[in-house]
């Protein structure tokens, strides 16, 4: 076997067939408030976010993915678990379990320890669907210009269980058109893509 440093601890088998990583993400905040007599509200240290991940591969066409997390809310609790199946390498995989679901490109592509801040926006957060159980098709075609996601999810935003009998169907499309272009080198970050879910929401 072997073990060395990227971005965490990887353990891998000699032949790649197995691998498993941990990773750790630790956010420390220090907040000073300058006006006084805010009741419950006082300066001081906080940890708002410590999350866990061990993920890897049980076989090449196998990966799996459990994050546990601790937050403000929270005590230590499970934020992912999930298996994906590799059908046909990036253009087709079958993702089942508790994970982001593919609505919007900020909740399906990025993940919040790359970003600059780490928040997701107001729009996300508010109206973003976060954490569902369920399982989705997905791929990316054409060098990795188009990416799209379809699946059957309990329903209820971040969610570990459904108030209701029936599911949502949640899709996902995204096209970067000149991503590899050299004339219209300016437009290979531009993203053009959208999103639906169709459910019945009935939640507490």
């Amino acid at each position: 076997g072997n073990v060395f440093l990227e971005n965490g601890v990887v353990i891998s088998s000699d032949d790649e067939e197995f691998t498993f990583e941990f990773h750790n993400e630790t956010q420390v905040d220090y907040r000073l408030y300058t006006m006084g007599h805010l009741g419950q509200t006082s300066n001081g240290f906080s940890i708002p976010r410590e999350r866990l991940y061990f993920q890897g591969r049980l076989t090449k066409p196998i990966e799996y993915r459990v994050v546990l997390t601790r937050g403000f809310i929270t005590q230590q609790d499970i934020l992912d678990a999930y298996l994906t199946f590799r059908i046909a390498d990036d253009r087709l995989q079958a993702r089942i379990g508790r994970y982001r679901v593919p609505f919007s490109y900020e909740w399906w592509m990025e993940m919040n320890q790359y970003f600059i801040n780490p928040e997701r926006s107001l729009f996300a957060v508010n109206f973003g669907l976060n954490r569902m159980f369920g399982g989705a098709l997905t791929g990316k075609l054409w060098e990795d210009r188009f990416d799209y996601a379809v699946g059957i999810f309990n329903g209820p935003r971040n969610s570990f269980e459904d108030y209701n009998n029936s599911k949502d169907v949640i899709a996902y499309l995204n096209l970067r058109p000149w991503a590899d272009s050299k004339e219209f080198e300016f437009l290979k970050y531009l993203n053009i893509g959208g999103s639906v879910d169709y459910g019945n929401q009935d939640n507490p």
